[in-house]
């Protein structure tokens, strides 16, 4: 059966932090990663399997792949500039170090294709530059598609984030104040974590310039699939957290850096779906 899923391509200029938390080398898999079409690496919030929800969603996407009948929809996402936390304001905690305190949260709207989504692609120019800190998370409504590390769902944030048919659910309300492993990858642990084949998530460390790589299977997709269909809008944001650097942060912070940052980014979204 051929292989759906989300590839994601950007290129990142992560951030240093000042923080006593600090990436590494380029992020590897970590070394408990499921293996293709396995859901093993995500701690289980419920027991509907992923993929149960429309079985037949791969067949009808590899019928009309076969058949050539599969249309396409684009459309140019432009993310502006964030720069800073709202520290104990609009949902977010006091700055205190080390902790997931506060974020920064850039969405936009997107318009849906009006048949069920085979694939969805997720590009920015090769050239681009995009740099985020402290970490960084991306959804899809409240769907999450990937985590800059996977600290944000072990350690004391292990099992925090709800999860519906086997993708996390973003609710920054459940993480706040929490304290990660760290903010970015310690060696093979802590690598970046997607929907689907850990091994086939690669993001940089906050620190370290690199070429981000995501390919999604179409078997993690099938409930973010089947909960679009109908619609033609959704939002997709790029979330950026803080501890306490910047101005209103905590004792410890850097008034000179800005944590909840991320730089403008333009991506292109390219939607394959069933006519």
């Amino acid at each position: 059966m051929k292989i759906f899923g989300i590839f994601v391509s950007l290129t990142f200029l992560a951030a240093c932090s000042n923080s006593n938390f600090k990436g590494s080398v380029a992020a590897s898999p970590p070394a408990a990663a499921a293996s293709s079409g396995s859901n093993d690496a995500i701690p289980a919030t419920q027991n509907t399997a992923p993929g149960t929800v429309s079985g037949s969603t791969v067949d009808q996407c590899s019928a009309a792949v076969a058949a050539g009948s599969l249309k396409v929809k684009q459309q140019t996402l432009s993310f502006p500039e964030h720069k800073g936390c709202d520290f104990g304001n609009n949902g977010n905690g006091p700055g205190v170090e080390g902790t997931l305190s506060a974020i920064n949260t850039n969405t936009l709207q997107l318009d849906l294709p009006p048949g069920k989504i085979c694939d969805i692609a997720i590009e920015s120019d090769n050239n681009s530059q995009f740099k985020y800190d402290d970490m960084l998370v991306m959804t899809l409504d409240t769907n999450v598609l990937f985590f800059s590390t996977s600290y944000m769902v072990e350690g004391d944030l292990a099992n925090k984030l709800d999860q519906k048919d086997g993708i996390y659910q973003w609710d920054f309300s459940k993480v706040r104040g929490l304290r990660p492993i760290d903010f970015g990858p310690r060696g093979s642990a802590g690598a970046a974590k997607c929907i689907g084949d850990s091994s086939e998530c690669i993001l940089p460390p906050s620190d370290t310039l690199g070429t981000v790589s995501i390919k999604l299977p179409v078997g993690k997709i099938i409930p973010i699939s089947d909960s679009l269909v109908g619609k033609t809008k959704t939002t997709m944001s790029l979330i950026a957290t803080g501890d306490d650097d910047g101005p209103g942060g905590g004792p410890h912070g850097n008034v000179n850096k800005l944590d909840c940052l991320q730089t403008a980014l333009d991506v292109k979204i390219t939607f394959k779906y069933l006519p």
